[in-house]
């Protein structure tokens, strides 16, 4: 079982520009438009990314934090033929057959647009979020890439692309409990101020409730010796014991189960 749905890509529209994954625009057979992320790239992160994707949608959804629509996508052998591109298409063929994507939403604006809101919810998000990349050691919200988008037709911020969530900190050699790098970096670093409370009570309540199980959903053809079953519990249980210290910027002393050192692009 899964907790989302099973598409299958049946047209390739273009490559997602300035996409270190190697992400495509894809229609799938329920006609709606996705950010297709596939693992047909050992140098990207391979299988790591759809792990990472899909995790990081599910951790999202119980968070309530506002992502686009994800479904498992199948690459089909029809699919496989609109794709003139010849590395495209090696990459495909080297990719696991289920993949992963994101609905890709039109007429967004760039995140700055969203401080048009204004809320205590809205201030809330943006810790919510803050406290969110740090539990699954996600630095990848940067000024120059913050992955935030604004739908202004709903006045809605959207957190998008989590490829490079939890696997990273294998690459960095760092320990379980260390804070995401670079987090002072973070665009919503300049907006998280007083208690995280919240976020840290959120954190505990969503591993004791649904953790194990996105784990064991996790498709098998996915896994891979550095991020398997056993280490990603250890890493979601010592990152829920210690997210007041990570919220903070506390490094302490637990090594990781996997000392492999992956490529980071």
């Amino acid at each position: 079982m899964h907790f989302i749905n099973t598409v299958t890509a049946t047209h390739y529209i273009h490559s997602m520009p300035n996409s270190s994954t190697y992400a495509l625009l894809v229609i799938c057979d329920d006609g709606k438009e996705y950010v297709f992320k596939h693992a047909g790239s050992q140098e990207a992160g391979g299988t790591n990314i759809l792990i990472a994707e899909y995790l990081s949608y599910l951790v999202a959804q119980r968070f309530n934090l506002p992502i686009p629509e994800y479904s498992l996508i199948k690459i089909g052998k029809k699919f496989l033929k609109t794709i003139e591109d010849e590395n495209i298409y090696t990459m495909l063929k080297n990719s696991p057959e289920l993949c992963i994507g994101s609905v890709y939403i039109h007429g967004t604006l760039p995140f700055l647009d969203a401080f048009k809101i204004k809320s205590r919810d809205y201030k809330l998000l943006l810790k919510t979020i803050f406290g969110f990349d740090q539990y699954l050691y996600n630095e990848d919200r940067f000024p120059e890439n913050p992955n935030l988008l604004f739908i202004p037709q709903k006045m809605e911020l959207i957190v998008i692309d989590h490829s490079l969530a939890i696997w990273p900190l294998l690459d960095y050699e760092d320990t379980l409990d260390a804070p995401a790098r670079a987090r002072r970096e973070h665009i919503l670093y300049p907006y998280v101020k007083g208690s995280m409370s919240y976020v840290s009570g959120l954190i505990k309540e969503v591993y004791d409730v649904t953790i194990k199980y996105f784990i064991d959903t996790i498709p098998k053809e996915w896994l891979n010796e550095d991020l398997n079953k056993d280490f990603l519990t250890e890493f979601f249980k010592v990152r829920r014991d210690n997210i007041n210290t990570i919220l903070k910027g506390v490094k302490k002393c637990k090594k990781p189960t996997s000392n492999t050192n992956l490529s980071l692009f």
